[in-house]
Formats: C-alpha cells, sequence, structure tokens
C-alpha cells in the first residue's frame, strides 16, 4: 500500500526484542509504537486490550474512548488517528503482518464476513474474566520468542495466536446482538450513505452521485444528513476526501502532485485550492507540519 504510514515494518524496527516470530509483533510499551496524531493507515492488522490509563481516536471518522478493558481492533484500510493519551496508559497490543494472517489461513479480506464484523464492530469492553484469558494467550505468545528452533517457534505462535483470535471472535460475536429497537429508514439510509462514501470517495465527490445510489434527491440526502448529525452529506463527503488527503500528504514517499492523482482532482492547483478551503492551510504546509 503506498499509502501506509503505520507500516509493519516499523513496528518489527521500533520492538526488536518482541518480534516473537516472521509477521507478528507483541508488546506492552505503546510509548514506543509509531502512532499517528495525524489520520493514517496500516499494512497490519491491530489488536489491542487496554489495562490501565486512557486514550482516545479516531475510526474511519468515528470518536472511541478507550478506557481499561476495552479492546480494539484495527484493519488495514481503516483510517487511525490518536487524539490523545494519558500519561499511564497500559496496553496489551498485537500487530500482524497481512502475510501472517494468510499463513494460518485466516484472511480478513478473503472471509468478507469476519472483515466485515470487525470493520463495523472495532470495539469490545471485555469483562474481567475474559480480560484474564485474552491476558494469558498474551503471555503464553509472548514466552515463544525465546523458543531457539525458528520453525518450531512458528508453529507454536501461530496456533496459540489462531486459538487466540478464535475465542476472541466469539466474544465479539456474543456480545454483537442486534438491538430490539430498529433503526429509523434515514438512519439506514445515513450508514449506507457512509459506506458509499468510503468506497466511491476517490472518484466521487458530488452529491448526485450518492443520491442516485440510494434512490432520493440531493436534496433530501443532504437535510437528512443535517437532521441526524448537524452535518450536510457534503460536509461528510469532504471530510472523508480530507481524512485521506491528510493520510497521503503524511506519507514521505508521496509529493502533492501524486496526492492530487491519486485523489482523481483535476490538476495539484484544483486539489491546493479544495484542501485550503476546508483546512484553512495549503497541502504542502500540511506536509510539513
Amino acid at each position: 500500500m503506498n499509502d501506509t504510514l503505520m507500516r509493519f515494518y516499523d513496528l518489527m524496527e521500533s520492538h526488536p526484542t518482541d518480534f516473537v516470530t516472521d509477521g507478528l509483533v507483541v508488546s506492552d510499551n505503546l510509548r514506543t509504537i509509531p502512532f499517528p496524531y495525524y489520520p493514517s493507515r496500516t499494512d497490519c492488522v491491530a489488536f489491542a486490550m487496554c489495562l490501565e490509563g486512557s486514550a482516545e481516536i479516531e475510526i474511519n471518522l468515528n470518536y472511541i474512548k478507550i478506557e481499561p478493558n476495552i479492546v480494539f481492533v484495527i484493519l488495514p484500510d481503516h483510517l487511525v488517528r490518536v487524539i490523545s493519551m494519558s500519561e499511564d496508559i497500559s496496553i496489551r497490543f498485537f500487530a500482524i503482518s497481512e502475510s501472517f494472517m494468510n499463513s494460518i489461513q485466516l484472511n480478513t479480506r478473503a472471509d468478507f464476513s469476519i472483515y466485515l464484523f470487525f470493520r463495523d464492530n472495532p470495539v469490545l469492553n471485555m469483562a474481567e474474566d475474559e480480560k484474564k484469558l485474552i491476558l494469558q494467550y498474551y503471555e503464553m505468545i509472548h514466552a515463544k520468542k525465546y523458543i531457539e528452533n525458528s520453525t518450531t517457534r512458528e508453529f507454536v505462535v501461530k496456533n496459540l495466536f489462531l486459538a487466540m483470535l478464535y475465542e476472541m471472535m466469539a466474544l465479539f460475536q456474543s456480545r454483537y446482538i442486534p438491538s430490539d429497537i430498529k433503526k429509523s429508514h434515514k438512519e439506514d439510509t445515513f450508514t449506507t450513505f457512509k459506506m458509499l462514501i468510503f468506497e466511491h470517495f476517490r472518484e466521487e465527490r458530488g452529491l448526485n452521485f450518492y443520491a442516485e445510489k440510494l434512490c432520493i434527491t440531493p436534496k433530501y440526502l443532504s437535510t437528512l444528513c443535517k437532521s441526524l448529525t448537524g452535518k450536510t452529506a457534503a460536509e461528510w463527503i469532504e471530510d472523508v476526501v480530507i481524512l485521506e488527503a491528510k493520510a497521503l500528504l503524511k506519507t514521505p514517499e508521496m509529493n502533492i502532485q501524486m496526492v492530487s492523482d491519486r485523489l482523481n482532482f483535476p490538476d495539484q492547483s484544483f486539489f491546493g485550492k479544495y484542501f485550503k478551503r476546508l483546512t484553512g492551510i495549503t497541502p504542502g504546509e500540511y506536509k510539513a507540519m
């Protein structure tokens, strides 16, 4: 992924003693993890459980408060931003490369139902016994880095991790019980609208496209979004475009022209005016921050 900033390689470099086996990093030192305070993507799957302290993050523009006993999941196509982090934060953290996930025969992209579940339900509040279960797996996996034979270590770690992952999935799914209170038609429409934005925003920034997909008028779509969220439909589209633009601009190997091209703007000048109108600064100024 050219727009990746939280690279698995960076995690491996920052945690050389916790690089358990090819494709798996475990950590209890969150301060050394290169979390971004600007929108960013990652090229790995991350599971984290908070034991102490707190943090505030955004995943795909959704605000999430991280507190003790909270487990959260970050997928490769999530846009993530750290808002704040307390000094006493203590988190147990797994980072898994996609090649590792594929090697244990659980591909989050191929198994679409699993992928959709974690994409839409990235946070779980663990009960005390559930927390202890995950911690036991963490300690067991972390201890296996001392197995000298790399083949044996890889086999043991992959099977332990797969067992932990299935137990976590069972916990997530057991908690994900559809509410008896059904969403209104407006809420369902807005949810679909947001999904469509993240799917098409690189090519489509006009209301007509999304309204047509939803079989409603642009005016009704904008009014619906404003009534539910306080923001118009156009503002939601702009927020996602700018979120992606910021992630791309902070990628060292991408210049402003490349970002403009990736987002399908007519030219760099048009992109610069669009970015400054919505952020108050130019793309170059943001990239240099």
